[in-house]
Parts: structure tokens; C-alpha cells; sequence
């Protein structure tokens, strides 16, 4: 029988991960450039406001695989967290389908609050459990942490501003979800390369 937390699966979280971060990055700066606003005409928004739901999807993947590999350990409260990540991912994916669909604005429409506590408060507990657990090693166990504490901080500058350094922490935030992709594919190899317990 084969472990389900050594058995690579068809399309790997931690690369859709990896991916999803580096193509939320190329989007955030392509919006940015072409001043783009939602509802403008044009296929070139639609073009990007697909790539973003892609992306975010991908990041949805990737909390999926977290829950999988369980990096922050096996108890109930430390699984919660990898599943509060996808589910707020999931809520601000459709978040952009409503509102290039209605006339609803971004500021009004309760998707984009509910998933972004969600989103925020499952990678907080995430960094909070990986880092206790300790069945990531190095960079991999410190990592999640201080990038959930950067992206809260990412959040609220966005919601303060909406100037070019929101945009270049919202691209940081972005690669950050790369970084955690690279954390769930090499965490795997070294985990299973050395056996725990």
C-alpha cells in the first residue's frame, strides 16, 4: 500500500505553488502597468483577471497540499489551518468572476473580506503550527511565519494605499507563495529521504 505522504501525486502542490506565486507576481505587475480596472473593456482584462483566478486556484492547490503533507503535524488543529488557506483562496477566486459579472465593486462584495480572513488566518496558524511541529528543518520550518506576518502587513498597506509600494508588497507577497510551493517540494524529499521517528 502506498503512504499518502510519500506518493507524489499526478500534478504536485508544491510546483503548482511554486508557479501560482510566480504568475500572481506577473499579474500584479501587468495590472499595475496597463492601469487596468475592472470592467474596463477589452479582452486583454479579461485575459488578466483569468490568469489571476488561475493563479489564485493555484495557491488553493498548493494549501491543499500542505494539508496533505502535513508539514505543521497530524493533530485536528494544526490540519484546520492548510484548509482555511485553500478555502480563502477558493472565496477570492470567485470573488472576480462576481464582480466582472455584476455590478458589484470590490470594496462591497463579502467574498472578498471572508476570504481574506480566511486566507490570512490559515497561513497565520499554518506558520505558527510549522514551526512548532518542527518536521520541516532550516528555512523550510522558519519560513511560513514570517511570511504570514509580512502578508498581513501586505494587506493592510493595500487597504491603505493603493500606490506602487502596495504593489511592489503585493508582488513580494506573491513570490512568498512561490517560496512556500519550493518549502512543500523540498520538505517532502528531505522528509521522506530521512525517516522520522
Amino acid at each position: 500500500m502506498t503512504d499518502p505522504h510519500t506518493a507524489r501525486p499526478a500534478l504536485d502542490p508544491g510546483w503548482v505553488g511554486v508557479g501560482a506565486g510566480l504568475l500572481y507576481a506577473a499579474m500584479v505587475c501587468w495590472e499595475r502597468i496597463g492601469d487596468f480596472r475592472l470592467g474596463d473593456p477589452g479582452a486583454h482584462v479579461a485575459v488578466e483577471q483569468t490568469l489571476i483566478v488561475l493563479a489564485m486556484l493555484g495557491h488553493a492547490v498548493l494549501a491543499v497540499g500542505l494539508y496533505r503533507d502535513r508539514p505543521g503535524g497530524d493533530g485536528p488543529v494544526a490540519r484546520v489551518w492548510p484548509l482555511f488557506l485553500a478555502a480563502g483562496w477558493v472565496l477570492l477566486a470567485a470573488a472576480v468572476p462576481v464582480e466582472a459579472l455584476t455590478s458589484v465593486a470590490a470594496e462591497e462584495n463579502p467574498l472578498n473580506p471572508a476570504g481574506g480572513l480566511a486566507q490570512q488566518l490559515g497561513l497565520l496558524g499554518l506558520g505558527v503550527t510549522v514551526l512548532t511541529a518542527r518536521r520541516w528543518t532550516g528555512w523550510r520550518r522558519w519560513f511560513p511565519l514570517p511570511f504570514a506576518l509580512a502578508t498581513v502587513l501586505v494587506v493592510v498597506v493595500a487597504v491603505v494605499t493603493d500606490a506602487w509600494p502596495a504593489a511592489v508588497l503585493e508582488v513580494a507577497a506573491a513570490l512568498g507563495y512561490s517560496v512556500l510551493g519550493w518549502a512543500l517540494v523540498t520538505g517532502r524529499r528531505s522528509r521522506t529521504a530521512v525517516p522520522v521517528g
